[in-house]
């Protein structure tokens, strides 16, 4: 596709509301598109027609959380944790408590916190069934950072 074509494959149904990309689609939910020979995320390039070249290191954030959406008045530009802060409130995040991995909840690491104050992280391990190192992690505020 050539890049003066990329707004017909979008639907700016009106100024206020999501304009969703109408090719296609990645694994992650995502638009896709090629321009030239380059693939690229469709609402990294509506940012770019509308504002100019994202910053190196930057990502484009949907502040609308519709994965297909190039309407530029959704869109902004953050680092990589604003991202993150924007998933986790969106509650679209697998982390913490809905991992399929996760052992514990968050009543537990708030307890963990506790419990290492006043005996040993081997003692608290084993009281919930993990290893020393995953609550040095959790105590430190190397993992659930957010309690």
């Amino acid at each position: 596709m050539k890049l003066q074509d990329f707004w017909s494959h979008v639907d700016p149904a009106s100024a206020d509301m999501c304009w969703e990309w109408g090719r296609g689609v990645g694994n992650n939910g995502y638009g896709r598109c090629s321009i030239g020979s380059h693939q690229t995320y469709a609402h990294r390039v509506a940012y770019s027609l509308s504002y100019g070249p994202i910053e190196k290191g930057l990502f484009v954030r949907h502040l609308c959380h519709n994965r297909k959406c190039c309407n530029p008045a959704h869109l902004a530009t953050g680092t990589h944790q604003d991202n993150m802060d924007d998933m986790r409130l969106a509650a679209r995040s697998n982390w913490g408590e809905k991992s399929n991995f996760c052992k514990i909840t968050e009543s537990d690491v708030l307890k963990i916190k506790q419990m290492a104050q006043y005996r040993t992280q081997q003692a608290t391990a084993d009281h919930f069934g993990l290893n020393q190192s995953q609550v040095s992690r959790i105590v430190n505020g190397k993992r659930w950072a957010h309690l």
